[in-house]
């Protein structure tokens, strides 16, 4: 009974960063859909998340038991990820589309390839997830013209995951970009590294840095902070943003 696993739901916990005021207007208006609900709802639906995170954990090890027997685990290269996070009652919200937030944007990669890649590895250089693409393309050795190869900003993230230390040129942060110019809210951009994160979000035109080494829970923006340290980050960072976007005209068509 995997919707009631959780219950009661009383003992639940909510995030840290529950009563986050907004700072920018998609986080203002996700908050807005759920402002009526009472702590002990925000606590119920999350009991029901759990759950669900636990019955798709039971099916996935399902379709891992399935390998084994058909005698296929150590030829098969298994990868799961998501396309985006959930806020969980993060901010007192729940869904998606609220902003650039680790709770949306940090989401799971984890690859399994029994006898090539290292079992229970974890590695903490940034990945994205147009990298998976080039990642089987070399796994699987599937040729593509160079003109396909050329078009593909990721990267094959298999010495990084084979070898003891990363490729010396490995990226040192990761980009975000949600939406066009041609969308009413216009783009929604973010840049990462280990411990600190810039956004900038087209709606409302608003900027955002959080030292995510002192504040994983993205409380306290320190856009507008005094001290030169932070500022000088938050230029670093907006120097690779641009070294990165330059214009829209360098990047795919909306889809």
């Amino acid at each position: 009974d995997y919707a009631h696993l959780f219950h009661p739901f009383s003992q639940l916990s909510l995030p840290p960063n529950f009563d986050k005021l907004a700072t920018i207007p998609r986080l203002a208006f996700v908050q807005s859909q759920f402002q009526n609900l009472s702590q002990d709802e925000f606590k119920e639906a999350l009991s029901y998340y759990y759950g669900l995170i636990r019955q798709l954990d039971h099916n996935i090890g399902r379709v891992l038991d399935e390998l084994d027997a058909l005698g296929l685990t150590d030829d098969t290269l298994v990868i799961f990820s998501t396309d985006h996070g959930e806020l969980a009652a993060e901010m007192g919200a729940y869904t998606k589309g609220a902003g650039s937030y680790d709770a949306l944007t940090r989401i799971p990669l984890i690859a399994r390839l029994p006898g090539v890649l290292p079992a229970g590895r974890v590695v903490e250089e940034p990945a994205i997830n147009i990298d998976i693409f080039p990642t089987l393309v070399e796994a699987t050795g599937v040729p593509i013209t160079e003109q396909v190869r050329e078009a593909v900003d990721g990267v094959s993230l298999m010495d990084l995951m084979i070898e003891p230390a990363a490729p010396a040129d490995w990226r040192q942060e990761a980009f975000h970009a949600l939406g066009s110019s041609e969308d009413s809210g216009g783009h929604q951009f973010m840049v990462r590294t280990a411990d600190a994160k810039y956004t900038l979000d087209e709606w409302g035109g608003v900027e955002e840095f959080y030292d995510l080494a002192a504040d994983p829970w993205e409380t306290n923006d320190l856009f507008e902070s005094p001290d030169a340290g932070v500022q000088a980050q938050i230029a670093d960072l907006q120097g690779r943003f641009h070294t990165w976007w330059n214009a829209e005209a360098g990047h795919a068509p909306h889809y």
